[in-house]
């Protein structure tokens, strides 16, 4: 028979008591702050995994930022390009226009004198920013203009040769300029 103390024989339901309370206390600290972990040194391999995880959220969100702006960019770029075809299309038709033999002087100079704006026209295009104000055609230089005139007419590209490229995922890159 083995004998066991009034002290050995309560100490036991007490701990487990003591157990389950202290296991409710951090269920209920989980349920109030919505963390599973609210302590690192519980359970390091889950504390890693949560890490893992917020910086992947921070990562997708820059990424989603990231695309917003590209859209954007090549959206607006392709606005730039489409007026800039039409008034390339419309310089095409006055010089045609011009160049018929049937045309007096006056005309021809009303001809010259549009053909003048239609240039500053594009000027303004080829120097056209985003949303976010930098400039769409000067490759990597996004803060400089790209395209200024000088006296004469003639005109100078400040940009680069290279395009922007973009993140929009941890595999993928998208240009979101253009060289000038």
């Amino acid at each position: 028979m083995i004998r066991i103390s009034t002290v050995t024989a309560f100490q036991g339901p007490v701990e487990s008591i003591r157990r389950q309370q202290s296991e409710l206390e951090r269920t209920q600290r989980e349920i109030a702050t919505g963390k599973r972990l609210a302590e690192l040194a519980a359970n390091p391999a889950q504390a890693a995994q949560a890490s893992d995880l917020d910086r992947l959220l921070a990562a997708n969100e820059r990424y989603g930022v990231n695309a917003g702006a590209v859209i954007d960019r090549l959206q607006t770029g392709e606005q730039a390009l489409t007026a800039g075809i039409d008034l390339l299309q419309r310089v095409r038709e006055l010089a045609l226009q011009g160049s018929n033999g049937s045309v007096d002087k006056t005309v021809r100079n009303m001809v010259a004198h549009e053909v003048r704006e239609l240039g500053e026209q594009m000027l303004s295009i080829a120097n056209r920013q985003s949303n976010s104000g930098e400039f769409l055609f000067s490759g990597t230089k996004t803060t400089t203009v790209p395209f200024v005139q000088a006296g004469g007419g003639t005109v100078s590209y400040f940009g680069d040769a290279r395009e922007r490229e973009v993140a929009v995922n941890a595999t993928r890159t998208i240009a979101d300029g253009f060289a000038g």
